[in-house]
């Protein structure tokens, strides 16, 4: 599935908006995705907003539409997740309050595509603005909140807890309060919770964007963000705080779905070039603090821009598809597979391991790709030239290493294809019999 389906098979489980934006060298930027719902948000089409941006960008409230794109090029720039709460003027001239995140992500082209998620906030915006106009009102309003509203005193008991805590969580009302906040909160965020509450009373200021994962009483862990709000008495002494924590495990596994999106090679499934380069330069970093090595092949198809020019892209997409499959079925579950461009791959063998048993895989990977591959009725016989580097061998960081690899693939090709070359010794293994597609 391209990156298209995936986003529209999110979309039919979330009740946000979700989008894709692309940001080219050049300046200009559209959206090249839309979920459907942004007709019932914002009251524009996904059609409009992808045929003209500015039909969406000047829906965004005149407060807040100046720092909204700063904050925007800004994470373009820095390539850093963007989080913000923010308004929107809707066609019917209702304000909507959204909270918005993406992820941004450079392509090869030095077009950078930001995947995001926009979620009506507007009740929990209106619900904060009330509670902070009358306390009296805050009862009521909380007693029917979908949000679980609750206040923690100075050594982290909860003295108040809304009921839609059993609705959501699970527990009893009467089990929850005068307990200790930070006994639902996972282990491994249980000792920053005690750390916030202290700093909280310690400060006697709100903080927002508090997130951890949530006990229910079933035993699952449900993700949840808080903003923690100081309640004074009429002297202005702190009393405690309110906290009103939202549900966000849907959010955090679409979170986790566009980091998956921004890390995988949208044609092959396979480990992207920024993602491969990043597992190699940690197992770099790992095996210079072991004294070990690891293997690098970096590898070429041979002829394949002949397949491209003959049978369309469509055709040589799903040939990528199959030689990407061919080469990790090849692999040990240990071992890492990347599509780094075009028509070019990247093996990581994690050691210990030997310059023959690394030439081995190498020859491996020419012969079983040399196996004819059958495509809407053609056939097809893939060469591969493969350049063998090892670490600390033939280079000390990513940089000489992956030169070495492509220098010994270029050796490798210059001899003939349809084989496997060692950096530095240029020893090659015999070519690997098969019809060559061209090249």
């Amino acid at each position: 599935r391209d990156v298209a389906q995936l986003l529209n098979s999110l979309e039919g489980h979330l009740p946000g908006f979700v989008y894709q934006i692309s940001f080219a060298p050049d300046g200009s930027w559209r959206y090249t995705f839309a979920s459907a719902n942004s007709l019932s948000m914002f009251g524009i089409s996904s059609d409009q907003i992808m045929t003209d941006a500015k039909a969406l960008l000047d829906r965004i409230h005149p407060e807040d539409v100046d720092w909204v794109v700063t904050e925007t090029l800004a994470a373009v720039t820095t390539l850093k997740p963007w989080h913000a709460e923010f308004r929107m003027i809707h066609t019917d001239g209702s304000v909507v309050w959204l909270s918005a995140q993406d992820i941004p992500q450079k392509l090869a082209d030095g077009i950078v595509v930001c995947t995001g998620y926009t979620n009506d906030i507007t009740d929990r915006k209106l619900l904060e603005e009330s509670l902070r106009q009358s306390e009296a009102k805050f009862r009521q309003l909380v007693e029917s909140a979908n949000d679980i509203i609750t206040t923690v005193e100075r050594d982290g008991t909860i003295s108040y807890v809304s009921p839609n805590w059993k609705a959501t969580l699970g527990h009893e009302l009467a089990e929850v309060t005068g307990s200790d906040i930070c006994d639902y909160i996972h282990p491994d965020e249980a000792e920053p919770c005690r750390q916030t509450v202290a700093e909280l009373f310690a400060t006697g200021q709100a903080r927002g964007g508090i997130e951890s994962r949530v006990r229910h009483k079933n035993g699952d862990w449900l993700w949840y963000v808080a903003n923690a709000t100081p309640l004074f008495d009429s002297l202005g002494n702190l009393v405690n705080f309110m906290v009103i924590a939202r549900n966000v495990t849907q959010q955090k596994a679409l979170e986790q779905a566009m980091r998956h999106l921004a890390e995988v090679d949208p044609v092959t499934g396979l480990s992207n070039r920024v993602a491969f380069m990043s597992r190699l330069a940690m197992v770099l970093e790992q095996t210079t603090a072991s004294a070990q090595n690891f293997a690098l092949l970096y590898m070429d198809l041979d002829g394949f821009k002949q397949v491209n020019d003959t049978y369309g892209h469509t055709v040589g997409d799903r040939l990528l598809r199959t030689v990407g499959q061919k080469i990790s079925d090849t692999l040990r579950t240990s071992d890492q597979v990347g599509r780094i461009g075009g028509d070019e791959f990247m093996v990581l063998l994690p050691g210990p391991i030997d310059a023959r048993t690394a030439l081995a895989v190498g020859q491996r990977i020419c012969r079983i790709l040399a196996e004819p591959i059958t495509d809407d009725g053609h056939d097809f016989s893939v060469a591969a030239s493969i350049g063998v580097a090892l670490f600390p061998v033939h280079g000390r960081n990513v940089e000489s290493l992956s030169r070495a690899a492509d220098f010994a693939m270029y050796r490798a090709k210059a001899q003939g294809g349809g084989r496997a070359v060692l950096a530095e010794t240029a020893r090659a293994l015999l070519p690997v019999s098969g019809t060559r597609t061209g090249g």
